[in-house]
């Protein structure tokens, strides 16, 4: 899970992501300009279908600021290899960031973290 200013796929279905940080400084309270986050899952053969994940940002204090629930859908291959899904989640924060410090996103499948990414936010003043 990255990141970045801006993801989406070309042609090929081959990841674009732009601008991939993971420290953003800004006002400090304020409000975090939009951005994306990219993530690549794998499945493997038994785990074809339709899955839920669930987003979550957690500040310091290990309060949940943000959640939202993304859905992927894993075909079966004929070799039956594994299945990768590569998708991007803009992210709007509703919430003002009271403080800097390092948040944290997690990616949640059936209640197991698959993924997590720390990010830091900066005071610019």
């Amino acid at each position: 899970m990255v990141a970045c200013e801006f993801a989406g796929k070309m042609q090929n279905g081959a990841p674009l992501l732009v601008g991939i940080f993971r420290q953003i400084h800004t006002s400090v309270p304020g409000v975090l300009a939009p951005f994306w986050l990219a993530l690549e899952l794998e499945a493997q053969p038994d785990e074809v279908g339709e899955h839920r994940l669930d987003l979550r940002l957690i500040d310091e204090d290990g309060r949940t600021m943000m959640e939202a629930v993304l859905g992927s859908v894993f075909r079966r291959r004929e070799d039956l290899g594994p299945n990768f899904s590569y998708f991007a989640e803009q992210i709007f924060l509703r919430d003002t960031i009271q403080r800097a410090g390092v948040y944290r996103f997690d990616l949640l499948w059936r209640g197991e973290a698959l993924a997590e990414l720390r990010l830091e936010v900066i005071s610019a003043g």
